[in-house]
């Protein structure tokens, strides 16, 4: 029986080590929706610069940290921590000048997130 009493205990502890971790997690989104950062952390143009910004946002997730790094990621990936999603002014801001920067986009051009005029057709089917 003490054995049992044992195992039981064990599993309820990782249980609310994994419960502890959730809420961890969820605190730190709720805390990333309300934060707005600045646009120079993501204006980086040297490799260096960014790999910086990138192991210090994502130190533990080597993933996100490897998406980070890449030139054609990391004004999405930098812009969107630093401007949550009540800041979507700032943050379409903050990546058409991030793109810019990084040569991304050319200053002439009329989209301003792709550098590209391409239009799109959608044809509306009723059904009924």
């Amino acid at each position: 029986m003490s054995k049992l009493n044992k195992e039981t205990e064990r599993l309820k502890m990782e249980k609310m080590k994994q419960l502890t971790d959730m809420k961890l997690r969820i605190t730190q989104m709720l805390i990333d929706q309300e934060s707005k950062g600045s646009i120079s952390n993501c204006k980086q143009d040297k490799e260096e610069n960014r790999n910086a910004y990138c192991n210090a946002r994502f130190p533990t997730t080597w993933f996100e940290n490897k998406f980070c790094r890449l030139k054609e990621n990391f004004c999405g990936v930098c812009c969107e921590k630093e401007f949550s999603v009540r800041f979507g002014e700032e943050r379409e801001k903050c990546i058409y000048e991030c793109k810019l920067i990084n040569g991304l986009v050319s200053m002439g051009s009329n989209d301003k997130l792709t550098g590209t005029n391409e239009v799109a057709t959608v044809e509306i089917v009723n059904n009924p």
